[in-house]
């Protein structure tokens, strides 16, 4: 509902949507949007991809330490 996000995005001619991987499962998306036409070349495409996979672990190694935590302090 932020009036700048709606506004962004009508303006959105293209965007690229990036998997968050982990261990073979999918945690998470993220979203590239551009204000012009714009289709990501086999090198953006692959590094779109490594950029997911990192951030995927991120999130999972992020989510393991919260069940964690939770564990050790009831």
């Amino acid at each position: 509902h932020d009036s700048e996000y709606q506004a962004f995005t009508r303006q959105g001619k293209s965007f690229v949507g990036i998997p968050l991987r982990s261990k073979g499962k999918t945690v998470g998306a993220l979203v590239l949007l551009y204000v012009k036409p714009k289709s990501p070349t086999t090198e953006e495409r692959e590094f779109f991809l490594s950029i997911g996979h990192q951030a995927g672990v991120v999130v999972e190694n992020a989510r393991l330490f919260a069940v964690f935590k939770n564990l050790a302090n009831p």
